[in-house]
């Protein structure tokens, strides 16, 4: 899917199969599941879920903010040094 800014741990992507059937064993169901009838069942509270998700959202927002931060540091120190007018 491409990388994203600030977020560059997760990777997102997809993945298409035909005529593949996967065993309910193996797959990963921590928080879902699908029973055999094929219907979709939420294991688990979902405050948790939306918790990790605010969570994640949250560290989004820290890592720009320090991102933010580091350039306003690099353009002051640098506006402290240039010479705006030529001297004489």
């Amino acid at each position: 899917m491409g990388p994203k800014i600030g977020y560059t741990s997760k990777d997102n992507g997809w993945a298409i199969f035909t005529h593949v059937r996967i065993p309910r064993e193996d797959m990963f169901m921590g928080i879902a599941a699908i029973e055999k009838d094929g219907s979709f069942e939420i294991k688990g509270d979902l405050r948790v879920i939306y918790s990790i998700m605010m969570n994640i959202r949250l560290l989004l927002i820290k890592d720009v903010a320090f991102g933010a931060f580091t350039a306003l540091q690099a353009s002051l120190r640098y506006n402290a040094v240039r010479r705006q007018f030529k001297t004489y």
